[in-house]
């Protein structure tokens, strides 16, 4: 009778004994890294654009705060630059040039007493250079006002305008006004809406459809012209368009954060570029 041997089991070598990566676990891990940096390389451009808005915010504060202390310190807190005192002044960037009806603009010639116009309503923090000659370095550019330097060349970028409106018109020493510091991210254009209550919001005009975004983006300023009383800053809360490539008319909506001081069917100006409004309450000298 042949001998039997018993069985003998062979057991696998424990995991940790094998050396090396299999080639798929290199696959997975290749795919599972190519999927990281691939959303990491998609974020960037929106990461980009977030760090530039909030830069911009941050400039347009420090500016605002340093406008208000320019406007006091020069002494332009007075009923005495008032072109109308029965109107709101107004004087700076992009504010006088908005057409508006129902202020007014500091004559020229009683702001240059106070202010030098050709740069007291910049931001003045990006210097300009001229190109680098024959290896050396940049240097600084300046401003030549009739063959005479006057200042270093900055870049006109971030800018502001102020309006005073007085309490109880006409304006005189004493009474109080409010001051408000519009703040622009560049010099843009200003345009004038008419609209009309609908439905717990405001309706534009047919031909003003395509201004939606340029005037009325969410948390951004506009000018209401009311009826009776001084002009007021409203803050936009959300605005949308309607029947967009539809067989219907296109119709755009705006409300506001206070849509109580609106009004019924008011009439507002846009600003192109409005960063933020600051307002202060002052004592006219």
């Amino acid at each position: 009778m042949p001998d039997v041997m018993p069985a003998v089991a062979h057991a696998a070598p424990p995991r940790h004994a094998r050396a090396g990566l299999s080639l798929l676990e290199v696959l997975i891990s290749c795919g599972i890294l190519v999927i990281g940096l691939s959303s990491v390389a998609a974020i960037l451009p929106a990461s980009s654009a977030r760090l530039a808005e909030a830069a911009l915010e941050d400039r347009c504060g420090v500016l605002a705060a340093n406008a208000f202390a320019d406007v006091v310190n020069r002494g332009l807190v007075t009923s005495a630059i008032f072109s109308d005192p029965a109107k709101p002044v107004v004087f700076g960037r992009v504010l006088p040039t908005s057409g508006i009806a129902g202020v007014a603009a500091v004559n020229a010639t009683t702001l240059a007493r106070y202010v030098d116009t050709a740069r007291a309503f910049w931001l003045e923090d990006e210097v300009l250079f001229s190109p680098a000659v024959s290896g050396s370095v940049p240097s600084n550019t300046f401003r030549s006002v009739s063959g005479t330097v006057v200042f270093r060349d900055f870049r006109e970028a971030v800018c502001y305008g102020v309006m005073i409106s007085p309490s109880t018109p006409p304006a005189a020493p004493g009474g109080s006004a409010l001051l408000s510091v519009a703040i622009f991210r560049k010099l843009g254009q200003a345009r004038q809406f008419a609209l009309t209550s609908q439905g717990g919001a405001y309706k534009l005009a047919a031909a003003d459809t395509d201004f939606l975004k340029m005037y009325f983006k969410p948390c951004t300023y506009v000018l209401t012209m009311p009826t009776s009383g001084p002009p007021r800053w409203l803050r936009v809360a959300s605005s949308w368009k309607t029947g967009a490539g539809g067989t219907t008319t296109p119709e755009s909506f705006v409300t506001f954060t206070d849509s109580a001081a609106a009004g019924g069917s008011p009439t507002v100006i846009g600003f192109d570029g409005l960063v933020r409004v600051v307002e202060y309450p002052v004592t006219l000298n």
